[in-house]
């Protein structure tokens, strides 16, 4: 928490860190879950989610690791909680975006399957 109240301090910006003393996020992988979800639902609502992730975070202190707190943000930002919830438990989605890297590239591919 120290760390983030002296970002707060440094940079200006709301931040309250008393989610990591009183609920502590253990991962942001559930976040980052969530938001490819998102981006199959419905990828003009992505930075949508995204940003209202981190004012839950931020500025509400509250715990974006939990499913209840990326399920409301879905419903908040628009998506649809059921197809959310699906999704974040292990259904497959809809669409999937393409898996292969760019020509040339050697980069690893990715699914963006959220399991």
């Amino acid at each position: 928490a120290p760390h983030w109240d002296q970002v707060a301090t440094s940079t200006g910006q709301p931040i309250d860190s008393s989610v990591w003393r009183t609920d502590p996020i253990h991962s942001t992988y559930p976040a980052c879950q969530a938001t490819v979800a998102a981006r199959l639902l419905d990828p003009a609502k992505e930075a949508r989610y995204l940003r209202r992730l981190r004012e839950a975070v931020f500025i509400e202190a509250r715990n974006i690791a939990r499913p209840e707190v990326l399920l409301d943000a879905a419903e908040e930002v628009g998506l649809d909680r059921a197809a959310m919830d699906e999704m974040l438990s292990g259904g497959s989605p809809t669409r999937s975006p393409p898996t292969t890297a760019a020509k040339g590239s050697s980069a690893p591919t990715w699914s963006s399957h959220v399991p």
